[in-house]
């Protein structure tokens, strides 16, 4: 078969191919402009919010307390999360810490807190509540580095002791206070101060303890 035959022949063929393969590009195209086009819009995460810590993170059981939630990314918070339910009142004060009244929970001994936006959701922190302190005994006792005297002070929930009231007077823990259990916490009475008909009660997270009386008269110093 002569070149003109087979080119003549085989043109038709040739130019369907070709055009085939043109129309099949330009259908991808529109395929792909179509499905860009109808591709559901993803919304985009606002950045994680994260919680450092709390302050207080323990408070008195059936008390309304607020606390304060320390972390980043607080600036679209929707609402704080308590044990699985939301609160919608808060403050934020700042990109880094908010404001928030925790509701009287009952029954529970602590609570599991988390902050969200409409997206994502931080980490978790734990508020606990103390059970309310307890003074059940008092004994007096010396020593070298306190001659004046100490006085052992003990009872139930002392662990988180903040002040001893002991009359007028308002005394700290590493001063004046050692705390040895949650049964037994030791104050030093400061020196030269009054031991007769001394009342004296015990701060902690959980609250004010009763009031006991004191009076001792220490031995002489020699």
């Amino acid at each position: 078969m002569s070149g003109d035959k087979f080119k003549h022949k085989y043109s038709d063929i040739i130019k369907k191919t070709i055009e085939g393969y043109d129309n099949n590009e330009r259908c991808n195209e529109i395929i792909q402009k179509k499905c860009e086009k109808n591709k559901p819009k993803i919304k985009e995460c606002c950045a994680k919010p994260y919680i450092t810590f709390i302050t207080p993170n323990m408070g008195p059981y059936n008390a309304l307390t607020i606390i304060y939630i320390y972390g980043g990314e607080f600036g679209k918070v929707k609402c704080i999360n308590i044990n699985g339910g939301k609160v919608t009142t808060f403050e934020i004060l700042n990109p880094n810490r908010i404001k928030v009244h925790i509701p009287m929970i009952k029954e529970v001994s602590k609570l599991y807190i988390t902050v969200s936006t409409t997206t994502c959701t931080s980490n978790g922190v734990f508020y606990c509540y103390v059970e309310k302190p307890i003074i059940i005994r008092l004994d007096p006792f010396y020593s070298e580095f306190y001659p004046y005297g100490c006085i052992s002070i003990n009872g139930k929930n002392l662990s988180t002791t903040q002040t001893v009231n002991y009359g007028s007077m308002i005394l700290k823990p590493i001063e004046n206070i050692n705390v040895i259990s949650d049964d037994n916490i030791i104050i030093h009475i400061p020196y030269k101060y009054p031991t007769e008909n001394i009342q004296i009660y015990v701060t902690t997270c959980g609250g004010n303890s009763n009031m006991i009386k004191y009076s001792h008269t220490p031995p002489p110093i020699i």
